[in-house]
């Protein structure tokens, strides 16, 4: 069935559709649904047949127009389709345009930064989707014609309705509501494209007037896919993983045979044993957090040794075996499993031994049994065995330290990370440091690390509370010193 968003009635529709599959172009790569997003650059997409292409290119924004950024994509769908908004920006995200007879026009985009993906159809109609920064909010599909007229654009919320709004996941700067990566396809007629949604059903919007239906695509059709089964998964979880407390029963799972569902999508995407790392880890990742919180762990622990296994034979770990281990020995803290945790860190560490997470909780777990002088040992290798800036490392032992309120080791690392010069000014260091010397009686070597921090401050031009609390130290050192 199709749930039909603009005509306000259902249509059948059959289950596989006809059409032509052509990959969409990432306007940029790689960027993330959530908060870690990159610098936009320039990029060039092209048209099924190759006949037109555009050419995007972010706009130049100063400090300040990032600040009014937010409230600018928030205040687009309001705006006339023929009128661009003109507030005092540097400048607005720009397309040029290839005619089919070589001319070339270029025009402004209704986006004020730059959209996040874009594509070109063979009859020169450039759509694009998403406001960078900002996906999911403001106009998130636009369409223009060949010589820059907004031919239509559409809300989330006008193309998917407000119901299956709640299905996407919202984070502080987006809704990720698209499938990632970015995946279309065009109908045989090019009528309409179909967009795949975070769910992986599919959003067909007609290209003529944007109006927009969705078409529901069954798990048993995405089996092949392991991108495709992680977004169903994840989806399913998003919408249907929640507690809700019952009066005399506890908390109960809203939808349990929803976890059962993504559990099983889940290990079928891994069994297709994806070549893409990233991939390969995220469904790892969520396989194992999923089982853990239905509180079956040991087959979490099972997921991430498996997994392992995997990320060693492909040559692909990249980081992400040190996760994993991370995650199994969290899980073994939590079910008492003290010693397998201390067995699988220790071999983790022989595989990993400049790693800083895995020896410093191997430290910690050593410390809190009363191993003490094991503790010192797991650190001193990590110091002989660090690829990372020493300084930083010391650091980082010396709050370890400090958590275990051994105030005279932590102050040796403090004191050697000060010493290094292989690191940039940590204020939170210095700082540290300052206070210690001062506890010691020794205000003269709080002074002179306090000036040290104040003179880097106006070297760089930082200005406001961190400038004002570190001048104030420096005065009232230098009083007490007089």
């Amino acid at each position: 069935m199709t749930k039909s968003t603009n005509a306000g009635k259902d249509m059948v529709r059959p289950k596989f559709i006809s059409c032509y599959l052509i990959f969409g172009f990432l306007i940029i790569s790689p960027y993330a649904w959530g908060d870690e997003w990159f610098a936009p650059r320039e990029v060039t997409v092209k048209s099924p047949s190759g006949l037109w292409e555009a050419t995007v290119t972010p706009a130049v924004l100063k400090n300040s127009d990032r600040n009014e950024y937010h409230n600018l994509v928030m205040r687009l769908p309001r705006i006339g389709t023929d009128e661009l908004p003109d507030p005092d920006m540097a400048s607005w995200a720009k397309a040029t345009i290839r005619l089919e007879d070589g001319e070339k026009h270029t025009f402004s985009l209704r986006s004020p930064w730059t959209p996040v993906d874009a594509v070109i159809l063979d009859n020169g109609t450039l759509i694009t989707f998403d406001q960078w920064h900002n996906a999911g909010y403001g106009e998130v599909c636009i369409a223009y014609s060949p010589v820059g007229n907004v031919l239509w654009s559409h809300t989330l919320e006008d193309l998917v309705g407000s119901v299956y709004m709640h299905s996407f996941m919202v984070s502080a700067s987006s809704i990720s509501w698209r499938a990632y990566p970015f995946r279309w396809s065009l109908e045989a007629k090019g009528e309409a494209l179909l967009v795949n949604l975070a769910d992986e059903n599919r959003l067909r919007i007609q290209v003529a007037d944007g109006k927009a239906s969705i078409i529901e695509v069954e798990a048993s059709d995405l089996r092949n896919d392991a991108w495709a089964l992680y977004n169903r998964a994840e989806s399913l979880i998003r919408r249907h993983g929640l507690w809700i407390s019952t009066p005399g029963s506890g908390p109960v799972l809203v939808d349990p045979s929803s976890w059962e569902k993504a559990i099983s999508l889940l290990r079928q995407a891994a069994a297709l044993n994806p070549d893409d790392s990233d991939l390969a880890y995220n469904i790892c990742r969520q396989l194992f957090s999923a089982l853990k919180f239905i509180y079956r762990y040991e087959e979490a622990i099972e997921t991430g040794k498996t997994a392992l296994k995997r990320l060693k034979a492909s040559n692909s770990q990249n980081g992400y075996s040190t996760n994993i281990y991370m995650m199994i020995a969290d899980t073994q803290r939590e079910m008492g499993l003290l010693g397998d945790m201390e067995r699988d860190l220790r071999a983790a560490i022989n595989e990993f031994p400049g790693d800083q997470r895995l020896s410093l909780k191997l430290a910690d777990l050593l410390y809190e049994s009363g191993k003490i002088q094991e503790t010192d040992v797991v650190i001193k290798n990590l110091i002989k065995s660090t690829t990372d800036s020493l300084g930083v490392l010391l650091k980082v032992i010396g709050d370890f330290y400090e958590s275990k309120n051994q105030r005279e080791k932590a102050f040796r690392f403090y004191l050697d990370a000060y010493n290094k010069n292989d690191y940039p000014i940590d204020r939170s260091l210095f700082e540290t440091l300052a206070i210690f010397y001062e506890k010691r009686l020794n205000p003269k070597e709080a002074l002179t690390i306090n000036q040290r921090l104040l003179e880097f401050y106006k070297s760089y031009n930082i200005k406001g509370y961190y400038l004002y609390r570190v001048q104030h130290n420096v005065d009232r050192l230098q009083s007490a010193l007089q």
